[in-house]
């Protein structure tokens, strides 16, 4: 992770809280780059015109960020509501806030960065373009934003917001709506509050990839051509990525509205995604168990009723083979547990299949502290969740071992894979 330190606003760069997404490490290059060798490869008025609007472009996003601080960021903060409930949500904004703010550092400095180099005789090198030599840098921080930004629509902050009472909120709203209606066709001010705070960072990330093919397109074949290309690769991932989270975060959004309070003020946390329900993907547990099934990115949920139980899924064990002969028609999985094994069943095996990755895929994420980026495996990682794991479990249901807790290694739910 790269460190480093910002003047200006508050923010803590770099802090991940809150955040069980992380930059991949070791994609982007750290090598010196050869000044005299791209003058070689490209003409100086090529890679100049290219710095002047990457100049611009950063100038410009900062104008827009300035702006949504001056306008929405601000006032909002002035803005703490004494409701309990809200006061946590209240929280995430102020976080979503220092994501926010070290951003806009982080573009200040680079604007900065490259004005100094356009009044130099020297600026043209391919070593300017620092989107080359920072890009984990940029990763981490739009992910810790969209991650935080994600949450804060989870537990329906923006709505939230929308409806707040304060003087400082509520005095401001005239000019908040007009500034809104130049930015965004979105009539409910949620929704409004919504796009402003995502839109403008994701035209941004746009705007570096347009560059970046122009710089790639300047450049004769070889590894400075290679170094770009894989740059603008992992902002596609970046963007992609981005697309994911803030799907996962509105359908579990609207999971939560769907919901009765007996279940989300258990489940509903504001890291906590859904990933797959038996009500858009049918799938049933055996003996009537569950009416309904939640796949999360941590837990399995069963709901049954006006009950439910969850598996934590890092003590999941997921199996096509289940030992059993299925019913005709139906095709299974068996779910193995240290306490349970219960079998899911689909009438067709394409669901199945579906429901067997994805079950996989977040164990495997799970064991690993993080998800993946982009969401759902990149190359090379889609592989089956190991079947021994090391893990501390504390039995709860009726039998010898309750109250008991093992530390050690699990084989398919067994202690000692025995």
């Amino acid at each position: 992770m790269w460190e480093g330190k910002m003047g200006g606003k508050n923010s803590s760069l770099g802090n991940s809280e809150n955040s069980r997404i992380s930059a991949p490490p070791g994609d982007f290059p750290s090598r010196e780059f050869s000044c005299a060798a791209s003058f070689q490869a490209m003409s100086t008025a090529g890679i100049s015109g290219i710095l002047e609007l990457l100049l611009q472009l950063e100038e410009n996003f900062s104008s827009c960020l300035a702006r949504i601080d001056a306008l929405i960021i601000k006032p909002l903060l002035q803005a703490e509501p004494q409701d309990p409930k809200e006061k946590e949500n209240f929280q995430l904004f102020v976080l979503l806030n220092d994501r926010f703010q070290t951003l806009w550092n982080f573009t200040e400095e680079n604007s900065r960065i490259l004005r100094g180099k356009s009044q130099s005789e020297d600026s043209g090198c391919i070593q300017d373009f620092y989107i080359l030599w920072k890009g984990e840098v940029f990763l981490s921080l739009y992910i810790q934003y969209f991650v935080t930004f994600a949450n804060f629509v989870v537990v329906q902050g923006f709505e939230q917001a929308a409806r707040s009472r304060s003087d400082a909120w509520r005095l401001h709203k005239a000019v908040l709506k007009e500034f809104l209606r130049d930015f965004t066709s979105e009539s409910s001010l949620g929704l409004a509050l919504h796009s402003v705070l995502h839109k403008p960072f994701r035209e941004h990330i746009q705007g570096y990839r347009r560059l970046l093919a122009l710089l790639r397109e300047q450049l004769r074949e070889g590894s400075e051509r290679d170094v770009v290309a894989t740059v603008e690769q992992e902002f596609g991932k970046l963007e992609s990525f981005i697309s994911q989270v803030l799907d996962e975060a509105v359908v579990t959004k609207e999971l939560w509205k769907s919901l009765g309070c007996k279940f989300t003020d258990v489940l509903c946390v504001p890291e906590r995604r859904l990933l797959e329900d038996s009500r858009n993907l049918p799938i049933a547990s055996g003996a009537a168990r569950s009416e309904r099934l939640l796949l999360f990115d941590d837990v399995l949920v069963l709901i049954q009723g006006n009950s439910f139980q969850s598996f934590d899924l890092k003590l999941v064990w997921v199996d096509e083979n289940c030992g059993e002969k299925s019913a005709p028609g139906l095709h299974s999985l068996r779910i193995t547990t240290p306490e349970e094994t219960f079998v899911l069943s689909t009438k067709d095996p394409q669901t199945k299949a579906v429901w067997r990755w994805k079950l996989e895929q977040a164990v495997r994420q799970a064991l690993n502290g993080k998800r993946d980026f982009p969401l759902w495996g990149r190359s090379g990682e889609g592989s089956e969740a190991p079947a021994r794991r090391f893990f501390s479990y504390g039995f709860r249901m009726e039998g010898r071992l309750r109250g008991a807790t093992y530390e050690g290694e699990w084989l398919w739910g067994k202690p000692h894979g025995k």
